[in-house]
């Protein structure tokens, strides 16, 4: 099975990051648009934010709420403890669109909690929770890309079974362990060197056996680690695969994984090819 882990980085984490940061880009970009939009349209009532807000407090008999004006852009809210709608620059005292419904829209949750709507108190209990998560998404996802990128071979070793990483000298390349390890036999059989779509450069591949496994090798961009993988879709190998007899034996591939990645280590080592 595939899991996108290619050239030192873990892609598995930006298909479930990346998609998520879009979505919030995505409706952040339309709010702002939205209101920058009615906010040159005047509201023909007359009405500022802070009158609009005012009036539907009065409709609803709500009497213990305060309507005070905050700085910044589309920073308004409803503070259900102190009991005070705060409305922005661009909202407070001014009678635009924009403006007349946003100051309605905080003045709802005002009316919401008033009459103790079921799901606004849901909300309450949650809001604690999304503004931290908040703060902390963009720390977190560059915590996250850094770990990602500069992950030692032995964290890579320890928790991707799928996966091995191993320093590479500056004089090794993948043509040169192919020609140490050419006839050195394993489950799934002996390594031929070739081409894979997502990968610059030779890789020696092993397999496939009789299920379509495959095992991996090529060296990082930078030149600095030696990847070993089992995750690939047979049809990005772009170079012949040698005919033969596939092997049906079982095959346990992270046992293998970690057999060919000592195997290789000791040869990197000692110079010296041992048996798998």
């Amino acid at each position: 099975m595939y899991h996108g882990y290619y050239y030192g980085f873990d892609t598995t984490y930006l298909l479930l990051v990346v998609p998520a940061l879009l979505i919030a880009l995505i409706a952040q970009i339309q709010v702002k648009s939205a209101f920058s939009r009615y906010a040159r349209v005047r509201c023909t009532s007359g009405l500022t934010g802070a009158q609009a807000a005012q009036r539907i407090l009065q409709a609803n008999g709500i009497t213990d709420v305060r309507i005070e004006h905050i700085t910044g852009k589309l920073t308004d809210h409803f503070d259900p403890q102190a009991k005070v709608i705060r409305l922005s620059d661009e909202v407070y005292g001014v009678a635009s669109i924009a403006a007349v419904g946003v100051a309605a829209h905080e003045a709802g949750h005002a009316v919401q909690y008033a009459t103790d709507y079921a799901p606004i108190r849901i909300r309450a209990a949650i809001i604690p929770a999304t503004r931290i998560g908040s703060n902390l998404s963009w720390p977190l996802l560059i915590a996250g890309l850094t770990l990602c990128i500069s992950a030692s071979p032995q964290s890579v070793n320890r928790n991707c079974p799928d996966q091995k990483q191993l320093a590479c000298p500056p004089d090794v390349t993948v043509a040169s362990l192919y020609a140490a390890f050419a006839e050195v036999d394993t489950p799934l059989g002996k390594p031929f060197l070739g081409r894979i779509k997502t990968i610059d450069g030779d890789v020696m591949i092993w397999g496939p056996n009789a299920l379509d496994e495959y095992v991996y090798l090529y060296r990082s961009r930078s030149g600095r680690y030696l990847h070993l993988s089992s995750n690939i879709f047979p049809e990005w190998i772009t170079t012949p695969i040698p005919a033969g007899e596939k092997k049906d034996e079982q095959l346990d591939m992270p046992e293998l994984l970690a057999d060919l990645c000592d195997c290789i280590e000791d040869y990197l080592k000692t110079g010296n090819v041992r048996p798998l």
